[in-house]
């Protein structure tokens, strides 16, 4: 594995453990995530192993004209947050129920 695809966690949850691995390149961690997976379903002192990895996800590359943009008075970074919104993930909130 790549040293910048190095797990970041454990998140302490508490129904358990949580892990996150990251890395720069999508294609890493659908090689990686399935082997790591693998490996510690079959230690002995883990349960119920899983991923939540979603592969699949639909991806866009796009290009501002800068020119056009500023003309009407819209940056680079309205652009982004305004796609951001329309479009990207954000965690909502997180409800844990008291044991």
């Amino acid at each position: 594995m790549r040293p910048d695809a190095e797990p970041t966690g454990p998140t302490y949850l508490p129904s358990g453990d949580q892990y996150t691995i990251q890395a720069d390149d999508v294609q890493d961690l659908s090689k990686w995530v399935p082997i790591l997976l693998d490996a510690m379903k079959r230690l002995p002192g883990l349960q119920d192993v899983s991923s939540d990895q979603q592969n699949g996800g639909l991806e866009v590359l796009m290009n501002y004209d800068r020119v056009t943009a500023a003309k009407l008075g819209l940056t680079v970074k309205t652009l982004d947050s305004a796609l951001y919104s329309a479009f990207g993930q954000s965690e909502v909130s997180i409800i844990l129920n008291p044991a």
